[in-house]
């Protein structure tokens, strides 16, 4: 049995056991909901950019949606912020010059469930915390509701290694981190589990900014990097706009959700040695150019996937036998122009990739690579594309292409698109995000100034009935008007 659910931006979902696996992760508990006895109870869950307007019920009634109901997002949950309290100390930034180690104190002060900073520039230097919280009680490292703090490290090379679990990075701002380090640092580099860094800002990070290292379960959350580079250091590049590249260790589930990433020097987000990466309703834009449109000197590939491990190396995946495989997703991105490639797979096998909005540059398609072929049998395939929409770019095919492919844009006998096909073209630029939260920078890429950006208008271009879901248009691409 079928049910589709008239929404805005989307047009139809056809939801069922079998087909449109995301759309049936997204819808499957709601209908369920309204369909239980035949009854209309409230929804609430999340879906990326989508309204509901009305359920169509089995024999073709249309019940209205419950008033209200907005799914604004699909993706991962962001926590709910702790309110201030006893249980949290409290910082300015003159307590930080006049004790360079009182942050480093404060957050593995066990008295207390964090630290709240309040409003300022603080002079920061280098932080190794090892104190972890818990899945029911993380440690808490955050602005003061209402308030921005950032943490400048002054160029001194100064950055964060961060040795422990369930530590939440909550609403920062920071800058001038791991200068004259290179792409072998970071800002924020991730060796525990379960950390999350949620709407915070990375400006000017001579590594990158957020990048895990090894572990489970990292998440960067609604976060914002721009003008990662390495240009203080003699070779630029291998600087990423955000990472789960993990150091020749074994780790899985980590993610990033909702991220934009603004003129990086090398990759948009790396997910190179990674295994059970999400990659999901990011923003990556110019890469690999300086904001003067100037070459960073990085590789400059907007999603760049990947092995589990180059071979020889050390392993990932837990049977060294499959190197290749990553069981990598990237579903609902938005890559604008990168300097090299929109996405690389780097031969990894069973990776995911659908409903992304690829703009200009090339595609490397997906081909053997070094894994071997034929592949072993079981449920592993190179990778799976599906709805991706492909604009002002190429596909380079170099080997077989033994990737299952459905209803991309390329798979689609005649269709083509121009600039006027999309509500709007115009990028964000450095200007527009300088000095600005993560939460901001989301709202204005999803509800503001930037919402429209490559969004496919109703009904340009029309697409057959044989590939629709519906209403005439495929769905594709990471979101569509109509």
């Amino acid at each position: 049995m079928s049910y589709e659910v008239s929404i805005t931006r989307k047009g139809y979902i056809v939801v069922d056991g079998v087909n449109h696996v995301e759309e049936k992760e997204a819808v499957e508990h709601a209908l369920n909901l309204a369909l239980q006895n035949g009854a209309d109870v409230p929804i609430s869950f999340a879906s990326m950019m989508w309204v509901v307007s009305a359920i169509k019920k089995p024999g073709g009634i249309v019940v209205p949606a419950p008033s209200g109901l907005s799914l604004v997002s699909q993706l991962k949950a962001v926590p709910a912020a702790p309110s201030p309290g006893a249980s949290f100390l409290e910082m300015t930034p003159a307590d930080l010059t006049a004790d360079p180690s009182a942050l480093f104190n404060a957050i593995q002060n066990t008295s207390y469930r964090g630290v709240m900073l309040h409003a300022g520039t603080y002079d920061a230097s280098s932080l190794s915390p090892t104190r972890s919280g818990t899945a029911s009680d993380p440690v808490w490292v955050m602005s003061y509701p209402g308030e921005e703090a950032w943490l400048d490290f002054g160029g001194s090379g100064g950055n964060i290694n961060q040795h422990s679990d369930y530590l939440y990075w909550h609403r920062l701002g920071f800058k001038n981190a791991a200068k004259g380090r290179g792409g072998s640092s970071w800002t924020i580099g991730v060796y525990g589990a379960h950390s999350r860094a949620i709407y915070c800002s990375f400006e000017d990070s001579n590594g990158t900014p957020y990048m895990v290292l090894e572990n489970n379960d990292n998440w960067g959350l609604r976060c914002a990097s721009y003008w990662s580079n390495s240009a203080a250091v003699d070779t630029p590049g291998d600087v990423d706009g955000f990472s789960a590249s993990c150091n020749n260790a074994y780790g899985e589930s980590n993610g990033f959700s909702g991220c934009l990433v603004l003129n990086s020097c090398d990759d948009g987000i790396d997910a190179w040695k990674s295994f059970k990466t999400i990659i999901e309703g990011c923003f990556l834009i110019r890469v690999g150019f300086k904001p003067d449109g100037s070459d960073w000197g990085g590789d400059g590939n907007g999603l760049k996937l990947g092995p589990g491990i180059s071979s020889g190396g050390t392993w990932t995946y837990p049977d060294s036998s499959m190197w290749y495989r990553t069981d990598l997703t990237a579903r609902w991105n938005l890559v604008v122009y990168p300097k090299t490639s929109v996405l690389t797979p780097n031969a990894g096998a069973n990776q995911d990739v659908r409903s992304n909005t690829l703009v200009g540059s090339v595609l490397k398609e997906y081909d053997a690579g070094g894994a071997p072929e034929p592949l072993p049998a079981g449920n592993i395939a190179y990778a799976i594309l599906r709805n991706n929409l492909l604009h002002a770019g190429s596909l380079s095919r170099t080997g077989s292409s033994p990737s299952h492919e459905v209803t991309n844009s390329w798979d689609i006998a005649g269709f083509t698109t121009a600039d006027a096909d999309f509500l709007s073209t115009v990028e964000p630029t450095y200007a527009d995000v300088v000095g600005k939260m993560g939460d901001t920078i989301f709202d204005m890429m999803t509800t503001g100034a930037f919402k429209d950006l490559y969004r496919l208008a109703a009904g340009a271009p029309e697409i057959g009935a044989a590939t629709d879901l519906g209403d005439g248009h495929i769905d594709l691409g990471a979101y569509m008007a109509g």
